[in-house]
């Protein structure tokens, strides 16, 4: 288990350094365009990464010190690889079906959060240091 803790760990760090690397690349402003009305901003889109990987603590957490509980759902192999997989095909490039995220994890309209990359880079470097 701990080489694929230190695998995912690495491919975080990573993916984290390439992001800072183009997104130093945007002026302020650019952070906040969105392409179409119904569409998100880079922002939109951070502050929604942001909220999903603060979700998973809690489970995380739970599983960690044994009092996590599946639910019926969750007990359930099949049900879970096919809802896994349906998920993760939803997120490949070459999917170009819009999907709509859960309530909880929509982006916050309203001011524009001139910290959100900060914010982001902050939380990403929290989880990985969380998943050790």
């Amino acid at each position: 288990m701990d080489e694929k803790i230190k695998f995912w760990q690495h491919q975080l760090k990573k993916t984290t350094e390439d992001f800072q690397a183009i997104v130093s690349l945007c002026e302020k402003d650019e952070l906040f365009l969105r392409p179409s009305a119904e569409a998100w901003s880079i922002a939109d889109i951070l502050q929604h990464l942001i909220q999903i990987t603060q979700s998973y603590y809690p489970v995380v957490k739970s599983i960690r010190d044994g009092s996590y509980k599946p639910g019926w759902i969750g007990k359930r192999t099949f049900v879970t690889r096919f809802f896994g997989n349906l998920i993760l095909q939803s997120t490949v490039p070459q999917n170009k079906r819009k999907s709509k995220t859960m309530e909880p994890w929509i982006p916050v309209q309203g001011e524009k959060n001139t910290h959100i990359v900060e914010e982001y880079l902050a939380e990403r470097n929290h989880f990985i240091s969380f998943m050790a």
